[in-house]
């Protein structure tokens, strides 16, 4: 580019107004841990704008392996930062580590150190081999701003949950740890009565997991995976866990007694239940595979203990045919109206299909409470042959519309950042995406839209569905103020300019949205 288009070029860029370019940093700019400085080096206006926009230099996202920024460097970005809410992310992973990496983490941290108060976002990521660096990390128990904590610990050292430990003002914990110590022993201080998001994922066994979730009486999204059975020399368990306001729950495990844990909850406002199951083969036992299952199913049938709208059951072993049907009836008789069996394809034939439909068509008695979207099998055969049988209340054209992961999940914006704070677990802009909607019940849209304004944090909501299939009487009140109750501080419900009304009912891909902003 010659000095003419330079100049031409930074001269076009000046005439932009200061509040555009400011719009344009704070949330059209781009996603990488030195994008302000990026910003700030294209012109001599655009650097003056950076730098009086402190959230521009408040998320502190060091690059380990090449030692960037250099501590007098992450200085000066701290200063820009004022005293802007900070949002640090420490991603320490990979196995050929230098002494030199382990000493930039320690010089990282002695930086942040004095800014603790600040910190209001904490995600670590930590190789066993990068262990050594944080070694003096400082305890939170003056991080008075400090709401979320994701710790991804890839090590049996527990040194660095104890740090975060002190932690007294957290409202969402993602803990991620090899360590086979209980969690509770770990972290007796800290503050489980006041969590909204909790997602444990650890080498522990389903005993210490349960008996911090007894503490969690404010939790309402709730995610666990373990792979250890419950210890038969461990504290006896509690009789009933209340969660009161849980709404969704994930559990991923590799042992059946996760299904005994689940039996264990008492959470009457839980609406999205999701189960994964990979059991060990040494664990594979058909009386206590079949055991668990029944346990599973009398959940799913105490209505007073739940009211679950969503539910999901993904197993590797075989669902014996005479527990489909089961598992049909109990749900048409729930208030579930989206029901998934993700099931190996192993041993299912023609004469086994026939005999699951003629069977759903005797326990058809009771009527679909909202949906009446048809009972389906659809084998997803994978290249290797062994693929899985995914039956349900579905879209049999548009699988998707089935398999949608919907608002529950905070794992589908890992990674994801905004300018400056990131997403995950609690995040501050939510998109969601529905291919279809057709099947989905009016009430199911509007405990979406009602769930998710209480995310804690959640600033602006995007919905974007298609809304083929809704019918006149429906949709004629999406944009009414009495379609959700929201909190009193959240944003109006605003319906986008094309309007629900002025969508046709008949169109095939129009989408419309509406989010509060």
């Amino acid at each position: 580019m010659s000095a003419i288009h330079i100049l031409y070029f930074e001269v076009c860029l000046d005439r932009l107004p200061d509040d555009l370019v400011r719009e344009i940093f704070l949330h059209h700019s781009l996603r990488l841990p030195a994008s302000a400085e990026v910003l700030a080096a294209v012109s001599k206006l655009w650097r003056a704008i950076a730098f009086s926009i402190p959230e521009l230099w408040s998320t502190i996202m060091p690059d380990i392996p090449n030692r960037n920024p250099s501590p007098p460097r992450l200085e000066r970005w701290l200063e820009r930062s004022s005293d802007d809410p900070l949002f640090v992310i420490i991603d320490a992973t990979g196995k050929n580590v230098s002494t030199q990496e382990n000493e930039y983490i320690r010089r990282i941290i002695l930086s942040l150190t004095p800014f603790v108060p600040r910190w209001r976002y904490l995600k670590l990521v930590i190789s066993d081999a990068h262990e050594e660096g944080f070694h003096g990390f400082p305890l939170l128990a003056n991080a008075s701003q400090l709401k979320t904590i994701i710790i991804d610990f890839l090590s049996t050292n527990e040194s660095i949950i104890s740090s975060i430990a002190s932690a007294t003002h957290v409202k969402a914990l993602k803990l991620s740890s090899l360590s086979p110590v209980p969690i509770g022993a770990v972290m007796p201080t800290f503050p489980w009565k006041t969590l909204s998001y909790l997602n444990l994922s650890a080498n522990r066994s389903w005993d210490s997991m349960l008996h911090v979730l007894k503490h969690c009486t404010s939790i309402s999204n709730l995610a666990l995976s373990a792979s250890t059975p419950l210890s038969p020399t461990a504290d006896p368990l509690p009789r009933s866990i209340q969660l009161p306001l849980l709404k969704t729950l994930h559990v991923k495990s590799r042992s059946i007694d996760a299904l005994k844990a689940v039996s264990l909850l008492n959470c009457p406002n839980l609406v999205i239940f999701h189960m994964n199951l990979d059991v060990l083969e040494r664990e594979s036992q058909e009386n206590d595979y079949e055991r668990s299952l029944f346990g599973l199913l009398e959940f799913i049938m105490m209505h007073e203990r739940h009211s679950i709208v969503i539910f999901k059951f993904e197993t590797n072993r075989p669902l014996p045919l005479h527990w489909i049907i089961p598992f049909h009836t109990a749900s048409r008789s729930s208030n579930i109206v989206l029901l998934e069996l993700v099931i190996p394809s192993e041993g299912w034939f023609s004469a086994v299909h026939a005999s699951v439909v003629d069977g759903l068509k005797h326990s058809s008695s009771q009527h679909y409470v909202y949906s009446k979207a048809p009972f389906h099998v659809i084998d997803d055969e994978a290249d290797d042959g062994n693929g899985v049988l995914r039956m349900g209340w579905l879209d049999k054209v548009n699988i998707r519309s089935f398999q949608r992961k919907a608002w529950v999940d905070p794992d589908l914006t890992r990674g994801m950042t905004l300018s400056p704070p990131p997403v995950d677990p609690c995040p501050e802009f939510l998109e969601e995406r529905a291919s279809s909607i057709g099947h989905l019940p009016v009430e199911l849209l509007r405990l979406s839209i009602q769930d998710l304004f209480f995310r804690p944090h959640l600033k602006r909501l995007q919905l974007l569905a298609n809304v083929d299939a809704l019918s006149q009487s429906h949709y004629r009140n999406y944009g009414t103020s009495s379609f959700v109750k929201l909190p009193p501080e959240t944003p109006p419900l605003f319906v986008s300019r094309c309007g629900w009304r002025d969508l046709g009912i008949n169109s095939l891909h129009r989408t419309c949205t509406a989010g509060g902003f």
